[in-house]
C-alpha cells in the first residue's frame, strides 16, 4: 500500500508529455525546500486563525495547499477551530443537506491527515489564565482577584477559549478600576463581600457574552427574576418571557449537565451560580447595570 503514491507519480510521468503547471511548481518549492533545510530535515509552516477568513477563500487556502504543498519535505499545521471550518466548508461547497456536515469533515480529513483535538482547560486552569490577565490591568489597590478567585473556583463559570476569558478580563477591569466595588452605593444590607462580587461575575458574564438579555436588564431589571427561574430549570419559564434570552444555550437543566461546546459564547454559565445566590433583588444588579 505504500508504494501506490508512487505507482502513481510514475504512470503520470511516463504518460503526460509535459507535466502540468501545479506539478511544476510543486517540483520548484520541493527543490528550494531541500536547498534550505537538506535532504534530512523538513520545513515547517503554521497557519493559524484559519476559521477566521470567509468560507471562500477558507476553501481556497486548503484547496492551494492540497495541491503545492503536498510535498515530502514540508509539513503544515493548521490552528483552527474545526467545527468553524466545517462550516464553512459546508457553506463554500454548497453543503446545505442533512449530509453536509458529514461531508465537510470528510473533505477536511483528505486535507488534514493527522487531526489533534486539544484538551479542554480544567476549572483552575481558567481561573488562573484569567488571574494572570488581571494582575497585569490597573485594577487598583484592594484584594479582587482574591474575592472573584473564590467565586470563580467553586462555580465553573468561565468558558475555554482564551479570546473569551481576555474579553472578560478586560471587562472586569473596566468595573473594577471605578471602585464600584468598594464604594458606599454598593454596601447593600446583609450582603456579604463574596455576594457581591459573585453578583459582579454574574452580571459581567451577561454584560460580555449576552448582549440581548443584558438590554432586557438594564430596560427591567425586574427581568432577573425569570433569569433566576431559567438557571434553575430551563424548562420552567414560558416560552415569551425568553425572547430576550433567544440564541443562549442552557449548560444545565436541574442537575442534568446538557451538551454544549465548552468554547461558545451563547452557552449559559451561570446556572449553578445564580442557584447559589438562591434570590437576587433588583437593588443588588442596578450597581453593575450601565456601568
Amino acid at each position: 500500500m505504500g508504494e501506490i503514491s508512487k505507482i502513481g507519480q510514475q504512470w503520470e510521468s511516463e504518460r503526460y508529455k509535459t507535466q502540468l503547471p501545479s506539478q511544476n511548481i510543486s517540483l520548484l518549492l520541493e527543490s528550494a525546500i531541500g536547498e534550505v533545510v537538506g535532504s534530512k530535515k523538513k520545513l515547517v509552516i503554521f497557519i493559524d486563525d484559519l476559521d477566521r477568513c470567509t468560507p471562500s477563500t477558507a476553501l481556497k487556502l486548503l484547496e492551494g495547499i492540497k495541491v503545492y504543498l503536498n510535498l515530502k519535505n514540508c509539513v503544515v499545521v493548521f490552528g483552527m477551530d474545526q467545527r468553524q471550518i466545517e462550516r464553512a466548508l459546508i457553506k463554500a461547497l454548497d453543503l446545505e443537506s442533512e449530509n453536509g456536515e458529514h461531508q465537510a469533515r470528510e473533505y477536511l480529513e483528505k486535507i488534514c491527515q493527522d487531526i489533534y483535538h486539544l484538551p479542554l482547560p480544567s476549572q483552575q486552569i481558567k481561573w488562573e489564565y484569567l488571574e494572570s490577565l488581571l494582575n497585569k490591568l490597573d485594577l487598583g489597590e484592594g484584594s479582587h482577584c482574591h474575592h472573584l478567585k473564590s467565586v470563580l473556583t467553586e462555580y465553573d463559570c468561565l468558558p475555554a477559549n482564551p479570546r473569551k476569558i481576555k474579553a472578560l478580563a478586560n471587562r472586569f477591569a473596566v468595573i473594577l478600576r471605578r471602585d464600584i466595588m468598594t464604594s458606599d452605593e454598593t454596601k447593600i444590607v446583609n450582603t456579604t463581600i463574596r455576594r457581591q462580587y459573585a453578583l459582579l461575575v454574574a452580571m459581567t458574564i451577561i454584560y460580555t457574552f449576552h448582549r440581548q438579555l443584558n438590554e432586557q436588564l438594564e430596560k427591567n431589571p425586574k427581568y432577573i427574576n425569570t433569569v433566576m427561574i431559567y438557571a434553575q430549570n430551563p424548562e420552567g419559564v414560558d416560552e415569551y418571557l425568553l425572547d430576550p434570552m433567544s440564541g443562549i444555550k442552557p449548560s444545565h437543566n436541574g442537575d442534568k449537565l446538557l451538551p454544549t461546546n465548552p468554547s461558545d459564547s451563547n452557552v449559559f454559565r451561570l446556572h449553578q451560580l445564580f442557584n447559589g445566590l438562591n434570590t437576587i433583588a433588583t437593588d443588588e444588579i442596578k450597581f453593575f447595570l450601565g456601568k
